[in-house]
């Protein structure tokens, strides 16, 4: 559950699901270097991104400002769907693997990087590789590779969507929205360690609606593990 309120226990080989916010699997070790590769390894790294998603969802909700940044959130949400669908139609279809669908937030991690470093708009392998934390071989939407127009024309859309409607806005509430944007369009999280590193790390320091301990070391453990292998 992106609230976090329940987790598939993947390590156990089935759909053993039971209320991780409660139980002892729910504040792991300081140092959780021993949950690199024993059992429990996948548990340890999707709740702890779990518990991120859980606390930006809930700042959100709670926060006054949000209903002001509504129109951009359409605006590079429901108001694109259209385009790209027809250019996604044009080029085959969306086509399969885990991969497949980290289309559109792959093109928000490169606008929230681009923003972020002050360089050039562009989309590369970092923002579309699609690989596990502890995984050394990554896999990239075929929508994005090199030899299809679909990722150039998004990111246009996006930037065009940017200026149209963001003029009202500071330049943090932009990267709010983008970020927000990026979380909640990206079917996995585990999977897409671009979307955590631009988007959901800036959320990441202590909120009151984090409740796992050491959540920022954590965190950052699992970050990590992408970072050893390139992917980060």
């Amino acid at each position: 559950s992106i609230l976090g309120k329940f987790q598939a226990d993947f390590s156990t080989g089935g759909p053993n699901l039971r209320p991780t916010r409660n139980d002892e699997c729910f504040n792991p070790p300081l140092n959780s270097t021993q949950l690199r590769s024993l059992r429990g390894v996948t548990r340890f790294e999707t709740l702890v991104l779990d518990e991120s998603l859980h606390a930006v969802l809930l700042t959100t909700a709670n926060d006054k400002t949000t209903p002001r940044l509504s129109r951009l959130v359409k605006a590079l949400t429901e108001d694109c769907v259209e385009t790209m669908m027809g250019k996604i139609v044009k080029s085959g279809g969306i086509g399969g693997g885990v991969e497949a669908p980290h289309v559109w937030c792959s093109l928000v991690a490169a606008h929230l990087d681009a923003r972020a470093s002050g360089g050039a708009l562009m989309l590369s392998p970092s923002h579309s590789n699609i690989v596990l934390p502890r995984w050394s071989a990554p896999r990239t939407p075929r929508l994005l590779a090199a030899s299809h127009a679909v990722g150039r024309d998004g990111l246009a859309l996006l930037d065009t969507q940017l200026r149209a409607h963001s003029r009202r806005l500071s330049a943090a509430d932009v990267d709010h929205v983008l970020s927000l944007v990026a979380i909640s369009c990206c079917p996995d999280m585990w999977r897409h360690p671009a979307v955590v590193k631009h988007a959901l790390s800036r959320h990441v320091p202590t909120s009151k609606h984090v409740r796992m301990s050491h959540h920022v070391t954590n965190f950052n453990d699992v970050a990590d593990r992408w970072r050893l292998r390139s992917h980060w």
